[in-house]
C-alpha cells in the first residue's frame, strides 16, 4: 500500500446561488455554501474534496465544519494518511473515527484522499473501488415546478436521451399533483421510468389519495411517501406503489427498513452518510436484500457529482443515479460543463485538474 504524505493543505470557502429557493423540512435555502479541501502530496499530486453540509438534513453547521477543517490543516501536514485502498477496504476506519469528524467533513476528506491517490496511481477512482467498474452511468433527470414547466423540461430531457425521470411532488395541492403526474406520464409515453419524491410531506390518507388518484400513471417508486416507516406497508397495500427510502435511512434501524413490506429502493446521499466505506457497505447490504440503490446528490457542485458518479460506477450497474441537480445552481466550481451525453456519463470523461476549478468563486480560509 502506498504511503500518502501531505505537503500542503488549503481550504477555500464558497457560496453559490440557487436558481430558485429550495425548501427542505421547513428550511428555505437560496444558496449552497461549503468548503473546498485541497490536498497536495510530496510529488505535487492534488486531490480535492467538497464539504457542504445540507441545511435541513445535516446536523453540523458551516462554522463547525470550518473548525474541523482547520484542525485538519494544522495537524495533518507531513503525517501518514490512509491511502485510497485502505479507505476502500475499511482499514483506516479506526484512524479516522478517533477524530469524530462531522459526516460532511469526513466525506470531503475521504473524497480528497481518493482523488489524490487516483492521480498518483493514474487510474480512475471507480477502479479503486472496483476493478470491474461500470464504464458508464445513467442519470435520472430531475423535474420540479408547475405542470407546464415540468412537461416542457421532461420533453427536453427525453429528447436528450434520458430514460429515467424524477418528479418532486408535495409542492402543490394533492389534486394538482395527481393531474401533473397523469399529464407527465402521458407525455413520457413509456419512453422513460418515472420516480416521484415526497420528502415525507404527507400523512397516510394524503399519500393514499395521491396513489389511488394517479391510477394508470405508473411510478417506478415514490421516495419517502411518509415519515413513519411502519405505515409504508399499509400505503403499499392500498396503492401497490413501491416506496424508496432516503431520510428514513437516518431515522430507523437498517434491518427494520430492509424487512419492511413495500420498500423497494434506497436513495443514498454519500455526503450526508459520511464514510465512503460505510456507504459502500450499505449499498452491498441493500443489494443483498433485493433493493434498488440510487446514488443521489444534495445539490453539490460538479466536483461532488463527479465523485458520486465514480462511486456509482464502482458499486452499481444499470440503476439511474440522481445527479441531475447542477441545473439548480447559478454557477459551478468547475469551469467545464459536467459531461452528460444522452442521459449518461462516461466515466473516462470525468477528468479535471486544479486549472479546471473556478477559484474566483472561492475565498481562501
Amino acid at each position: 500500500m502506498a504511503v500518502v504524505k501531505i505537503n500542503r493543505i488549503q481550504i477555500y470557502r464558497f457560496a453559490i446561488g440557487l436558481t430558485e429557493p429550495i425548501t427542505l423540512h421547513g428550511k428555505i435555502q437560496t444558496q449552497r455554501e461549503g468548503f473546498l479541501l485541497q490536498l497536495t502530496d510530496e510529488h505535487q499530486n492534488i486531490g480535492f474534496g467538497e464539504i457542504a453540509p445540507f441545511p435541513g438534513r445535516s446536523q453540523e453547521t458551516l462554522e463547525q465544519c470550518r473548525n474541523q477543517l482547520n484542525h485538519i490543516k494544522n495537524k495533518f501536514v507531513h503525517i501518514r494518511l490512509p491511502s485510497a485502498s485502505e479507505l476502500a477496504s475499511g482499514a483506516s476506519n479506526p484512524w479516522l473515527k478517533k477524530f469524530s469528524f462531522a459526516p460532511s467533513v469526513r466525506f470531503g476528506l475521504e473524497m480528497a484522499l481518493f482523488n489524490l491517490a487516483s492521480r498518483a496511481k493514474g487510474i480512475h477512482v471507480a477502479q479503486m473501488i472496483n476493478k470491474n467498474f461500470n464504464p458508464e452511468i445513467f442519470l435520472s433527470g430531475l423535474l420540479k415546478g408547475p405542470t407546464q414547466v415540468v412537461l416542457r423540461e421532461a420533453k427536453s430531457l427525453l429528447a436528450q436521451g434520458y430514460t429515467s425521470l424524477k418528479l418532486k411532488i408535495a409542492q402543490e395541492d394533492i389534486k394538482k399533483e395527481i393531474e401533473k403526474v397523469k399529464a407527465l406520464s402521458e407525455a413520457i409515453n413509456g419512453q422513460a421510468l418515472l420516480r416521484a419524491d415526497c420528502n415525507q410531506a404527507w400523512q397516510l390518507e394524503e399519500a393514499v389519495q395521491f396513489g389511488k388518484g394517479i391510477g394508470c400513471a405508473a411510478l417506478e417508486y415514490i421516495e419517502e411517501p411518509l415519515k413513519n416507516l411502519s405505515l409504508i406497508p399499509e400505503f403499499y397495500a392500498q396503492t401497490m406503489i413501491p416506496a424508496a427510502v432516503d431520510e428514513t435511512l437516518f431515522q430507523n434501524d437498517i434491518k427494520q427498513i430492509l424487512s419492511t413490506e413495500g420498500v423497494d429502493a434506497a436513495v443514498l446521499k454519500p455526503s450526508l452518510w459520511g464514510s465512503v466505506k460505510e456507504t459502500i457497505q450499505l449499498i452491498s447490504l441493500c443489494q443483498q436484500a433485493g433493493l434498488k440503490v440510487v446514488i443521489s446528490s444534495a445539490f453539490e457542485s460538479s466536483l461532488g457529482l463527479i465523485f458520486f458518479a465514480h462511486l456509482a460506477a464502482g458499486t452499481l450497474r444499470q440503476t439511474a443515479a440522481g445527479l441531475d441537480t447542477l441545473k439548480f445552481l447559478k454557477q459551478d466550481l468547475l469551469k467545464n460543463k459536467f459531461p452528460v451525453q444522452q442521459g449518461k456519463i462516461q466515466v473516462a470523461d470525468l477528468q479535471y485538474t486544479a486549472d479546471s476549478i473556478d477559484f474566483g468563486l472561492t475565498e481562501a480560509v
